[in-house]
């Protein structure tokens, strides 16, 4: 979700060098306002989310008009580990698939290959029904993700995800006044009564942002 630095870096931050390290990212509050297309307020509850969920911590550095935010994802490299070890897999499937040969390893590995294939399809159904049902969100300058899609099927129940995604599809104004797919979900269940309770029932915090 962040543009985080890949490797550590130095910003100039007014008069003085602050070094951001792999991770991190340093951009003022507004800034981020401007890149999630919201008000800074609105922000704030969302960054205030993720700080008390554990996913980020957050410093003021600097002062005045030369303040900005330094925001740190928790366990980056365990989140890109994970990501690297996804791709080599996938990889090394993709080579598999290209080799022709007529032998039982690899007609194993067909096998292994299609029960792959079904479960990426299972998890994918998501994206399958937004191009048949709600296909002006896959319209959106940035729209979901096969793994955006994923988090949203772990997070909210299937019939919750369907309405908003329909109710996104609706809103006549939606590719102009919005851009990314995901936040704008996010955006609008958190202003939703029912994710509300169930948030409160799970103690968790609850937010409300505006698209």
């Amino acid at each position: 979700m962040f543009e985080v630095n890949h490797t550590d870096n130095k910003v100039a931050i007014g008069y003085n060098v602050i070094e951001c390290k792999r991770g991190q990212s340093l951009k003022s509050l507004r800034t981020w306002a401007t890149e999630f297309e919201c008000g800074t307020k609105a922000a704030t509850k969302f960054f205030d989310m993720l700080e008390k969920d554990g996913m980020i911590t957050r410093e003021t550095i600097g002062k005045g008009k030369h303040s900005t935010t330094l925001l740190t994802v928790c366990n980056y490299d365990t989140y890109q580990s994970k990501k690297v070890d996804k791709e080599t897999l996938d990889t090394t499937q993709g080579k598999r698939n290209g080799d022709t040969k007529e032998t039982q390893g690899e007609r194993k590995g067909d096998t292994n290959n299609n029960d792959n294939n079904t479960n990426n399809e299972n998890n994918h159904k998501l994206h399958t029904w937004i191009d048949a049902n709600a296909n002006r969100v896959n319209k959106m300058k940035e729209p979901l993700t096969f793994e955006q899609c994923d988090k949203l099927k772990e997070d909210f129940h299937n019939e919750f995800v369907m309405e908003i995604l329909t109710s996104m599809h609706n809103y006549e104004p939606l590719l102009r006044k919005n851009r990314n797919a995901n936040l704008t979900f996010r955006n609008w269940a958190n202003r939703d009564e029912r994710y509300k309770k169930w948030r409160e029932a799970k103690g968790l915090i609850e937010i409300t942002m505006n698209t």
